[in-house]
This record gives C-alpha cells, structure tokens and sequence, in this order.
C-alpha cells in the first residue's frame, strides 16, 4: 500500500501536506507530453507523490515509467511548487496541500 493510502486509512479527508515529482517530457517540436487523469478526466503533466525513502528524483523516474514505460537517462530540476495554488480537492472529497519539484527531461 503506498504512503498516501495508508495515511488515508487513518486521516480520512482531512488535508494532507503531500510532496511529490512532476515531470515534463518534450518531443523534438517542444510539444509536452500530456495524461489524461483518471480521477479528474484533466490533462496534465506526468508525475506523482513520493514514497517513503525516495528522492524527489527517484520519485519522478518512477512515475514516468509507472505512467509511460519510458525510462529517463537524464533530467534537470526546473523549479518548486507549493503555496495556495496548490491546494487541491479531489472527486472523492480528498483533500491535500502539494508540493512539487518540477523536472525537465533532457534524455529519455
């Protein structure tokens, strides 16, 4: 089960400071590569939230291959997002806070 889940188990919706990766993936034109989110039905970009004992950048390499099936060969951190902008109410009344490192893929 991962660290999120858990914490639901005990913390029901009540908001939760979340950190996680987000990634983006250019093609040679600059085009981003995009999901569909299964939850919201939103367009965004690949990513996701950190397990215990993970690096911001293990946690996006993860998330790309969960998502994509590519691997990444190597990446640059762009920046951090967090503050009210991030706040965030899902579908099923989960509630979190997010912080996140964004990425930029240089090789994959």
């Amino acid at each position: 089960m991962s660290y999120i889940l858990n914490l639901r188990e005990k913390m029901g919706d009540e908001p939760l400071i979340m950190v996680g990766s987000t990634v983006m993936i250019k093609d040679k034109k600059r085009k981003i590569l995009l999901q569909k989110r299964s939850d919201t039905g939103l367009w965004s970009t690949i990513g996701g939230a950190m397990e215990v004992g993970e690096s911001l950048e293990e946690t996006a390499i993860r998330e790309v291959q969960e998502e994509t099936g590519l691997k990444i060969e190597s990446m640059e951190m762009k920046g951090m997002l967090s503050g009210k902008e991030m706040f965030h109410k899902y579908p099923n009344g989960d509630v979190i806070n997010l912080v996140t490192a964004v990425f930029e893929v240089i090789e994959w």
